[in-house]
């Protein structure tokens, strides 16, 4: 009688379980997110929604969605170093540190203790997470957003500010001013490169627009502006490094 009593116990509390998950399909499939550096403050991007307004040298996530997603760093540098990568989240709290190794940038898994210094919230639904104007919510929790690139008024101010320089290397200082503040699609970075006279200078640009750019998937449409391939196969090659 006891045994048939546990497993009715049994039955009913798996059935209750599955009851909940079909109810609440995402209640029991979210994960979180630290990342971490000791060497420059940085921002981070999940599947390129932003999710600290100012740089910051560690950043927990929550309520991510048990999966597979793109984690994008962007270091607080001149540079604007920027590396990416596929990670594989479970209902765990998963821990990453930001590693330098010559010139290049890595994640790696890191196991200590870290007491992030932001607290960010996934965005379920992107459209509704904004905070009025885009503050820091209370308990300095920041409700992201994803990047916009420059409007076509300020892009065409933009490209005539730069197009007043009158030597290339004050177009390439004028051209980085103003991505340090903005985003770009491929198309305008396009335009931009366009204004350079030599290869050298346009694939300088194109590398460092790359982690300003909102569509990264399309920048192999750069390798229009170039006139020799081996320009078009550094600007790959660099491409599959941020990868």
């Amino acid at each position: 009688m006891r045994k048939i009593l546990i497993l009715t116990f049994l039955i009913a509390l798996c059935f209750a379980i599955s009851s909940l998950q079909a109810q609440h399909p995402g209640a029991m499939t979210q994960a979180s997110l630290t990342v971490s550096s000791d060497h420059h403050a940085f921002w981070l991007f999940i599947d390129d929604y932003q999710l600290n307004d100012k740089s910051t040298t560690s950043i927990r996530v929550d309520r991510i969605p048990e999966g597979e997603h793109y984690v994008r760093v962007e270091i607080d540098n001149q540079q604007h170093n920027t590396v990416g990568q596929y990670i594989m989240l479970n209902d765990r709290n998963n821990q990453y540190r930001i590693e330098k190794q010559g010139h290049l940038y890595g994640l790696s898994l890191s196991y200590g203790m870290i007491r992030p210094a932001v607290v960010a919230i996934y965005p379920t639904k992107p459209q509704n997470s904004l905070h009025p104007q885009g503050h820091h919510n209370p308990g300095n929790t920041f409700h992201p957003r994803a990047p916009m690139p420059m409007n076509n008024a300020d892009f065409q101010a933009a490209m005539t500010y730069i197009q007043s320089k009158n030597f290339d290397k004050d177009k390439m200082s004028a051209a980085k001013q103003v991505l340090l503040k903005n985003f770009m699609t491929v198309n305008q970075i396009e335009q931009v490169c366009r204004l350079f006279s030599f290869d050298k200078d346009k694939l300088e640009f194109a590398k460092y627009a790359y982690s300003r750019c909102v569509d990264q998937n399309r920048y192999f449409m750069l390798n229009s502006v170039f006139t020799f391939e081996s320009s078009k196969t550094e600007l790959d090659k660099f491409v599959q490094q941020q990868h």
